[in-house]
């Protein structure tokens, strides 16, 4: 996972989306591993480059892989007869160890990519990197996002005020029930506080605000 690899499959998926066509917006997000925010970077620089409309999490903070898939979901169900099919990147190995990283690519359907879909974005970015990365179309980060195209989003407050159509919080609420939250070093360390505001949960705590860097919590089996 490294600057050539993370630039090819950028490419990849923005020509991969051209030959599918999918022009709606790319909607991003990373989590809490060292790489991502990097290899974020590199991505908009080249999503940018090929004019793709991308939607980026305010202040570039961390985004959980439901969340884009929601998102996404909505995206589509509710706006995209007005600017095409949405689809989404995030920036996340799952769970693998701190030293690795890695891309997701959601299609319309918001769930992970189908092996079909990987395979082609795989092969073409193997390609790309044969050829020598260099190639590949890109702008610097700070003219990706003076770019029309690229766009910053609160993604929290959606997906928070969403949770009450699958989980049944008065239920929650009305028990009392005390609840504990330790976000280890999970991308989700920003909507703890959200949820136990807008859900009026008075004995959600969240007793450790840090996330761990080295994922010492996860061990490497």
């Amino acid at each position: 996972f490294n600057e050539a690899h993370i630039l090819a499959i950028a490419q990849a998926v923005a020509e991969y989306r051209k030959s599918a066509g999918i022009f709606g917006p790319l909607l991003i997000g990373m989590d809490t591993h060292a790489l991502s925010e990097p290899a974020l970077r590199t991505c908009v620089e080249v999503l940018a480059a090929w004019g793709v409309e991308i939607v980026i999490q305010d202040n570039l903070s961390t985004t959980p892989t439901p969340v884009i898939s929601r998102a996404i979901l909505v995206w589509n169900r509710e706006r995209s007869a007005l600017g095409g099919t949405a689809d989404g990147l995030i920036i996340t190995p799952s769970h693998n160890p701190p030293e690795d990283g890695g891309i997701k690519y959601n299609p319309p359907n918001g769930g992970p990519a189908s092996p079909e879909i990987t395979s082609w974005i795989q092969n073409r970015a193997n390609e790309l990197i044969g050829d020598g990365v260099e190639k590949v179309r890109r702008v610097s980060f700070e003219k990706a996002l003076k770019t029309e195209t690229t766009r910053f989003y609160d993604y929290i407050l959606p997906y928070v005020h969403d949770l009450r159509h699958v989980v049944d919080m008065d239920v929650i609420r009305d028990a009392d029930v005390r609840i504990g939250v330790d976000p280890l070093g999970g991308a989700g360390v920003n909507y703890w506080d959200p949820i136990a505001s807008i859900y009026g949960l008075k004995k959600l705590e969240i007793v450790n605000r840090r996330v761990d860097p080295a994922f010492a919590f996860m061990t490497l089996d």
